[in-house]
């Protein structure tokens, strides 16, 4: 028989217990919030360069790129003084830059399609991540999916296409591809990566990818901007875009390690309401009813897509 003492100590201990669980459940999507900001910001950022500029997307981009990597070898410079006079190795080298030049070529692919079509349309096209990770993943990790997933997949397609074609035949424009296509690498290189970072952690990961990416931007620079005098202004905004960017790709990490990665999806890709808000009243574009209609089919399958797999991992 427990004494007094012994419950009152395991109450407490509870007690505890779920004060951190809602500490770390309120900082987790917290996280989410900024990463799904982050990324408005920097999707607006890069069209704001390409209306109020005179650049294009072989000068732009990598100056984009570089700009983010720029973050990342501060933060790992911070990170190796701080874990001065220790020294690690990373088996896992080769399959790293792998990632990172995959990755680091779709979001190239996203900025450069963004000259191309509207911001609104890019955010609303970037959730086709999901589903193009979720065919990756069946490929290279042979993971299965339930009915549920596959038809909330389908259905989040359809409302990409009435978002960017509307209610007419395929008049897919140019931009909206390539973004998709950009979509399609970064879905390539999450199923690629999932066993990778379970290994180096998210944040060497996203460094990685950054410095990586700054690197190949620096050789594509060579030749793009040998000639080519570039505004102090254009350079200004792809720092501001480049720290949106790492920022958002950290909270992501951070918010998937608090709560979930189905959760964190969810709210992460709420920029479509923040994109849809700013695009309208900073960059003046138009938002028509089938854009309303597509971007909330486009959520809604996002949160079903999420619910399931919140059931699948449940019942293994």
């Amino acid at each position: 028989m427990s004494s007094w003492w012994q419950l009152g100590e395991e109450s407490g201990q509870f007690g505890t217990n779920r004060a951190l669980y809602q500490s770390d459940h309120l900082r987790g999507i917290t996280a989410a919030l900024i990463s799904a900001v982050a990324s408005a910001a920097y999707i607006v950022i890069n069209k704001y360069v390409y209306l109020h500029y005179a650049v294009k997307p072989a000068q732009y981009v990598p100056i984009f790129m570089i700009a983010t990597g720029f973050y990342g070898l501060l933060n790992v410079v911070f990170h190796i003084w701080k874990q001065r006079g220790t020294h690690q190795k990373y088996k896992k080298g080769p399959s790293l830059f792998v990632y990172a030049v995959i990755i680091s070529a779709g979001l190239g692919l996203v900025v450069v399609g963004q000259y191309f079509t509207s911001a609104v349309n890019s955010s609303i096209i970037f959730p086709a991540i999901i589903v193009w990770t979720a065919i990756f993943s069946w490929v290279l990790l042979r993971e299965r999916f339930t009915r549920s997933q596959i038809i909330w997949c389908v259905v989040l397609f359809v409302g990409l296409y009435i978002a960017i074609v509307g209610f007419r035949s395929l008049t897919l424009h140019i931009g909206d591809l390539i973004v998709l296509v950009g979509t399609a690498f970064v879905g390539f290189s999450n199923a690629y990566s999932r066993p990778l970072i379970a290994r180096v952690g998210s944040v060497v990961a996203t460094n990685a990818r950054v410095i990586v990416g700054a690197l190949m931007a620096i050789l594509i620079a060579l030749f793009t901007l040998r000639d080519v005098s570039i505004n102090s202004g254009v350079v200004i905004w792809a720092l501001a875009a480049g720290f949106c960017l790492y920022i958002g790709a950290r909270s992501f990490a951070l918010a998937t390690h608090l709560i979930d990665a189905n959760h964190t999806s969810v709210i992460n890709n709420m920029q479509i309401i923040f994109v849809g808000v700013l695009s309208v009243s900073v960059l003046g574009e138009d938002y028509s009813v089938e854009k309303l209609i597509g971007s909330l089919i486009v959520l809604t399958s996002i949160i079903f897509i999420a619910h399931a797999r919140s059931r699948k991992t449940a019942t293994k």
